[in-house]
């Protein structure tokens, strides 16, 4: 119970959030409308009935079908993040803006939402093949890990570094400096 709640606080509450405001604030950054609004659509809803699917099953993953329902959980959230990822890539490839520093920031966050949903996937099938309720350490851990240092904590500070200066009539992040903390960050997310 205490995981599928965390990964409905992770995924639900923050993943959502992210994704929608990336709809929203990264289509404006860039300056391209979204095309395809119904696959936008659909990857919220895929991502929510994923979530409650989990948060559902997961207590109960030691029966086949509960076990068998939990995984095709975990698939409804990576095709969702897959088309979301689809979505933010269309975008930076079609803007006629040039890339900002920031970015960097955005897109590793989306590569890593990717990398933890997949592992998150891995992880299900593990505990069906097992008949396990709960997700073997130490690979909860590492997925906790990259959930907030790699995809949560890029994507606000790829926002920050776009929205504040802007907000709070700031002076402008220097772009050599920033450009090193995101290499050295995600060094150490690593």
């Amino acid at each position: 119970g205490t995981q599928a709640h965390g990964h409905a606080q992770v995924f639900g509450w923050v993943g959502l959030f992210i994704m929608g405001i990336a709809y929203y604030a990264v289509t404006k950054f860039k300056n391209v409308p979204i095309k395809h609004f119904k696959l936008a659509f659909a990857s919220f809803y895929l991502m929510v009935a994923g979530i409650l699917l989990r948060s559902i099953t997961q207590p109960l993953a030691d029966q086949t079908l509960f076990g068998f329902i939990n995984v095709s959980s975990g698939v409804m959230e990576l095709v969702s993040v897959l088309i979301f990822t689809g979505i933010m890539i269309r975008t930076f490839r079609l803007s006629e803006y040039k890339q900002d520093f920031y970015e960097k920031y955005i897109l590793a966050s989306i590569v890593l939402f990717v990398v933890v949903v997949g592992m998150n996937l891995v992880m299900l099938i593990q505990m069906f093949t097992q008949r396990a309720t709960i997700l073997p350490q130490p690979y909860n851990n590492a997925i906790l890990h990259l959930e907030v240092f790699g995809f949560i904590t890029n994507m606000i500070m790829g926002f920050s570094l776009r929205i504040l200066p802007n907000f709070m009539g700031l002076k402008q992040p220097n772009e050599k400096l920033a450009t090193q903390a995101f290499f050295i960050f995600n060094f150490g997310v690593f």
